[in-house]
Formats: C-alpha cells, structure tokens, sequence
C-alpha cells in the first residue's frame, strides 16, 4: 500500500467517523506517524484538509459520504500528491 493511499484512508475515515476526524484535527502530526505520512502530506493534511474537515457537518450522512470523500480526493490531487 502506497504513502499516498495512506492520506486517502486517513481522510475518508475522517469523513465517516467524528471521533476519528477529531483526533486528525487536533493530532495531525500524531496521525501522520501512526499512519506513515510524508512531511508533504502532512503539510497537506494540516493546511488543505484540516480546515475543510473542521468545516463538515457533524455527522457526515452517510449518503454523503461517497460525494465528501471525491471531493478530498480531488483537494489530494490538486496538491500534487496522486495523479
């Protein structure tokens, strides 16, 4: 499994799980370790994807899921860190 489909987990169970997504939002670093990242990930996840995981409604239906997780997808390319 790729580094770069690491940062895909971490933020699409950040979408489906509120506990989890807290610990992301106040432990990014702590979750970058447990979960491999690089330092540009991390970079990422702290100033693109945090504030858009802050920014969700608490909870994230799961119908909504699905549309939530292509977005980030999208934030994830559009940084450079998947093609």
């Amino acid at each position: 499994m790729s580094v770069m489909s690491n940062l895909s987990e971490v933020v699409n169970r950040a979408i489906a799980d509120y506990g989890f997504r807290q610990g992301v939002i106040w432990g990014a670093e702590t979750v970058a370790r447990q979960w491999e990242l690089s330092t540009e990930e991390l970079a990422v996840l702290q100033d693109t994807l945090v504030p858009e995981l802050e920014a969700l409604p608490i909870p994230v239906e799961p119908a909504d899921q699905p549309t939530q997780q292509q977005r980030f997808a999208g934030l994830i390319r559009d940084a450079g860190l998947e093609p």
